[in-house]
């Protein structure tokens, strides 16, 4: 089905790549991806081809990357940092988790004061750096010193809840006023797209494994967290979170975590996000 939503000359060279090359699969979604093709039809188009044998000979590959992690075994989850959070919810396949106090309200409120005492930068100007469409979201976002040590705080806390000391990228806020959205879109890099080798450093650390969605405070109607393939809302909670992987554990394309920013109806969203990446930086970024 979604094979032959390729061009002709395209689907040859898919198969042919498949057959007779050792090439990443995910390159050849990438470079799909790179052509044109939607994220989810150049997957998806790729996984209709694929040989069982080189499916057999992806699942007998060692994983070499270590990929974030949260012990799901308990529902209440105890921190070196002396802070505990509660696992309220988990969504297998994709991978997603919920998670409850992950920041106490106090820790919420002072991230939000953090913010309104930076000048922020509008989405409009992120996208146009991105080559991005217009409108492809609309928000106002503060990038603040890592050094605070709040955010210290939250970055150390997150590293222990996943059990990961590589390489994260800057812990952003986000706010959302009446009327802002963010369009249905994954987190994911594609190696062959300008920005993400230039703007991101793909090629120094990777891709993106593991994003984390901190909601700072209550919406009064509106701002939810959609996953569009799934049909599952999470609804922003001040002080909860939302984990979600981008890829598998073999390092393909998870296009099933698409998501969006539904549209604020009434007041403002405040979250913090925090997006994990593959490797290990041999130098700071």
């Amino acid at each position: 089905m979604y094979f032959e939503m390729l061009e002709s000359k395209v689907g040859e060279w898919v198969k042919e790549e498949l057959q007779n090359s050792n090439m990443d699969t995910i390159l050849i979604i990438s470079g799909l991806v790179g052509l044109g093709y939607a994220t989810h039809v150049a997957y998806r188009a790729v996984l209709e081809v694929i040989s069982p044998e080189l499916k057999a000979q992806v699942d007998q590959i060692p994983i070499d990357v270590t990929v974030p992690w949260v012990d799901t075994s308990k529902n209440v989850i105890k921190l070196g940092d002396g802070h505990t959070v509660n696992l309220v919810a988990t969504f297998k396949s994709p991978e997603i988790l919920l998670i409850d106090n992950m920041l106490s309200e106090e820790e919420c409120d002072q991230m939000v004061e953090i913010a309104k005492s930076m000048n922020s930068v509008h989405s409009d100007e992120i996208d146009a750096s991105l080559k991005r469409p217009s409108k492809y979201r609309q928000s106002k976002n503060y990038v603040p010193d890592q050094e605070i040590p709040l955010i210290k705080t939250i970055n150390n806390r997150l590293q222990l809840l996943l059990n990961f000391d590589g390489y994260s990228e800057t812990l952003n806020i986000t706010r959302y006023d009446t009327g802002d959205f963010y369009r249905p879109h994954t987190d994911l890099l594609l190696p062959n797209v300008e920005h993400n080798d230039n703007y991101i450093g793909f090629n120094e650390v990777g891709q993106r494994t593991v994003s984390v969605i901190i909601y700072l405070n209550e919406v009064e109607s509106g701002g939810e967290t959609e996953f569009t393939h799934l049909g599952l809302k999470v609804n922003p909670r001040k002080g909860s979170a939302v984990f979600f992987y981008n890829v598998d554990k073999r390092m393909l394309i998870n296009d099933s975590t698409t998501h969006c920013g539904c549209e604020v109806k009434n007041g403002t969203k405040y979250i913090a996000l925090k997006m994990f990446r593959q490797g290990v930086p041999e130098k700071d970024m």
